[in-house]
């Protein structure tokens, strides 16, 4: 034993500390969660609106699926719901989809077509991504299927809200 202290004093020292207890991460989707300032870069008007989620059980599978459930989304829709794909990594921050049925009606009853756009490639911020508590949303808002029966003058945009977390 005396020939090989070397070998010896580290296996007594690793073996003498405990491992610090791993804290898992949260869930990914847990980070998008809370109270918005949003802000409509297309005409300046500030809105407030809320992310939670929900879990609904796939009758098909059993697994938990998450919805993401947007409150007062465009200061227009009072609950419009999107899809936080299972199994999403808990680093993932991108919203990959938003799906609100086909004539979602806003507080007016007039009907639109909301669709999540993909990244706006002329501009350096990343859309739909949640970065640090900012959430730059890009999406098509639409009525040319609706305009004429609702009554109300056509209206279309690719639409950017910045969403700032507050709570």
């Amino acid at each position: 034993m005396k020939k090989y202290p070397f070998v010896m004093l580290p296996l007594m020292l690793f073996a003498c500390c405990k491992p610090e207890p791993m804290i898992p991460e949260e869930p990914g989707w847990r980070k998008f969660e809370g109270v918005y300032n949003v802000t409509n870069l297309e005409n300046g008007t500030v809105y407030n609106m809320i992310i939670s989620f929900d879990s609904l059980i796939s009758i098909t599978t059993g697994n938990p699926s998450f919805h993401i459930i947007y409150q007062n989304f465009d200061a227009s829709f009072d609950t419009l719901a999107g899809w936080y794909p299972n199994g999403t990594p808990d680093y993932q921050t991108r919203l990959e989809t938003f799906n609100p049925e086909f004539g979602v009606e806003d507080y007016n009853g007039s009907r639109w077509s909301l669709s999540m756009l993909a990244d706006d490639s002329n501009t350096p911020e990343l859309e739909n991504t949640l970065v640090n508590d900012t959430i730059l949303f890009y999406f098509k808002k639409s009525n040319i299927a609706f305009y004429f029966e609702d009554g109300v003058p056509f209206y279309e945009c690719e639409c950017k809200h910045r969403a700032v977390k507050i709570e």
